[in-house]
């Protein structure tokens, strides 16, 4: 989901919006449609761009309400293929990425960075999506139904739940500068709330210039 102030002017798992007048947007990637009216109604200042598959469209615009409707709009787009939205306040992606494998969600974490590059540097990445807990901190019960729930995502997308680090391994991956700055957890369902790190940027174009100074002083 990918969050902006509406300017003039996704469920795979993508969802944002745009700047304009004093609201604000979010720019979302995910499955679960009725959440997206739900965001609205929470947060009235927001704008959405919900990123889907063309025929995800209605099913979504069906479960909009009026009034929240003219807030919601639609894109078809693969989450694979580069993000082409930028300047938001929040990008969100939602129980996509315990559905690919390793190679797959470092693929999609490497399409969506073109958004945070083309935002502000205080615009997060969103993940909401199950993982692993630290081991020792569940029941058997609750350990027994997390590793059936793995089981089945394998046998059924090749896919997998992942822990904290491990999350935190394929950002890394399909980008260095990601950074996950903070991380809640409640039951099996976690927030990672993941940044780009600016400085980075900046470091890597300043040894550009450096690189182009010295080829200059040798001429």
């Amino acid at each position: 989901m990918h969050s902006k102030t509406p300017s003039p002017g996704k469920s795979q798992g993508h969802h944002g919006g745009r700047r304009r007048r004093q609201r604000q947007g979010l720019h979302n990637f995910g499955p679960a449609l009725s959440d997206h009216e739900l965001s609205t109604q929470h947060f009235p200042v927001l704008d959405f761009i919900v990123q889907d598959p063309a025929d995800m469209h209605a099913a979504g615009q069906s479960l909009l309400t009026k009034n929240v409707g003219v807030r919601v709009s639609f894109m078809q787009h693969s989450f694979f293929e580069p993000l082409p939205i930028g300047d938001a306040d929040a990008f969100i992606l939602r129980t996509c990425v315990l559905n690919q494998c390793d190679r797959h969600d470092v693929t999609m974490f490497r399409a969506l960075v073109l958004g945070p590059e083309r935002s502000k540097p205080t615009t997060p990445l969103l993940i909401n999506d199950l993982v692993v807990p630290a081991q020792g901190t569940l029941t058997l019960d609750s350990e027994s139904s997390l590793r059936q729930i793995d089981l089945i995502m394998l046998a059924g997308f090749g896919g997998k739940l992942r822990t904290e680090t491990e999350f935190g391994a394929l950002l890394r991956q399909a980008d260095e500068r990601h950074e996950i700055r903070s991380f809640r957890l409640e039951g099996l369902v976690g927030l990672l709330e993941v940044y780009l790190r600016r400085w980075a940027m900046a470091q890597a174009a300043s040894r550009n210039q450096s690189d182009g100074n010295d080829r200059l002083s040798q001429n």
